[in-house]
């Protein structure tokens, strides 16, 4: 794999393809389950898939490629987040149950519930990629699984 990370690094679209259908279902599913419509999430792994592509030159093997795309999906995420706070909440009328239970939490603790299920880490890691401190994301985790588990 570090061979195809190697040349999607020097801009070989077919490689980069290869990379991005690796991850894609994971990091669509951390969006989907984070913000509030299905267009949302489609667009924010898309804008989020231009910036790993134009940022490949700093992967090394996978593992980079990954985070790389966390972090700039995390940062569409976030700047969405902003915008809830303009406009009024939108409703998606196809959530599933989950999905539903999900929008109930705070912005904080969807973020930190989907990425501790989705990508199995803890709350330092997901302190590095969001900025946030990370016992801020440890208690809004907490609370986060809490209240889902209190649903299902």
């Amino acid at each position: 794999m570090s061979d195809v990370v190697a040349r999607a690094a020097k801009g070989d679209i077919t490689a980069f393809a290869e990379l991005y259908e690796s991850v894609y279902k994971k990091m669509y599913c951390a969006a989907y389950y984070t913000l509030v419509t299905e267009a949302e999430a489609v667009e924010a792994v898309k804008i989020a898939a231009d910036g790993v592509f134009s940022g490949m030159s700093s992967c090394k093997n996978q593992r980079d490629f990954e985070a790389l795309f966390l972090k700039k999906l995390t940062d569409k995420i976030i700047a969405v987040f902003r915008s809830y706070r303009k406009s009024p909440a939108k409703e998606d009328g196809r959530a599933n149950y989950i999905k539903t239970q999900m929008r109930r939490l705070t912005d904080v603790e969807r973020l930190a519930v989907a990425y501790n299920a989705l990508f199995d880490i803890d709350p330092g890691k997901i302190s590095e990629i969001t900025g946030l401190a990370e016992d801020v994301v440890s208690k809004k985790l907490e609370s986060g699984q809490s209240k889902i588990a209190d649903k299902l």
